[in-house]
């Protein structure tokens, strides 16, 4: 089996998509340390596919490893993943999901996440590899191969978190009054971040999660003016 890393010098943005947003940045990786990574899409529908073409050993097997950061947003509706054809095979192409957990990273760290994609050539060993990505940033990094991180100790993930963390952000989210929303009781506006909503809903749902907000509302108020 054969390590295949990513190297953002031998990537391009896919000049077929118009939509295509997307630079090398020199940014902190998973240990602090500066390394240079694509940045691609946006948090509008800015379609963006980030590609390299290579001619790899016939009927030999490989893992694609490389680290990424974000390619989730609070909607739940973003786009972000990974294809692999050969030739010009593009209908029998290989496709992974690399958001919502649909494939599992080997490794999280200070908000990356390793990934290690398997595969295996055919006898026309042409590669195309494409990452999309829609409606999040998504940042992308060498990693070395995966056994090198063999003694990382990895990050615990929270499940309260309605998306993974992103670099653009200076602490991985948006401030909270960015996640705010507008709750209207009793004629009054008040303000409360989504996160607190669906823990709520989580633990009553329906009316019940509306009593415990209003409850908390008012005992902060109270403390308040204590």
């Amino acid at each position: 089996m054969k390590n295949l890393l990513f190297e953002p010098e031998q990537w391009w943005l896919d000049e077929k998509i118009s939509s295509g947003k997307g630079k090398i940045v020199k940014i902190a990786g998973f240990d602090g340390k500066e390394t240079s990574a694509w940045q691609i899409a946006d948090w509008d529908w800015s379609f963006t596919a980030l590609r390299a073409e290579m001619q790899l050993e016939p009927n030999t097997e490989y893992i694609f490893d490389f680290w990424l950061n974000g390619g989730e947003n609070k909607n739940g509706d973003e786009t972000c993943g990974l294809e692999i054809w050969f030739g010009d095979d593009w209908d029998g192409r290989l496709v992974f999901k690399l958001n919502r957990n649909y494939l599992l990273p080997a490794l999280v760290k200070n908000g990356w996440y390793l990934f290690a994609v398997p595969f295996r050539t055919p006898d026309d060993a042409k590669t195309t590899l494409r990452f999309n990505a829609m409606g999040a940033v998504t940042t992308l990094a060498h990693a070395a191969p995966v056994c090198e991180y063999e003694y990382v100790t990895g990050d615990n993930l929270s499940p309260d978190a309605p998306y993974r963390p992103n670099v653009v952000f200076e602490n991985g989210y948006p401030p909270d009054e960015d996640n705010c929303v507008q709750i209207k009781l009793f004629g009054k506006n008040f303000k409360a971040t989504e996160r607190s909503v669906k823990r709520s809903a989580k633990v009553a749902g329906g009316v019940m999660a509306a009593l415990l907000l209003i409850a908390g509302i008012f005992k902060f108020k109270k403390n308040k003016k204590k």
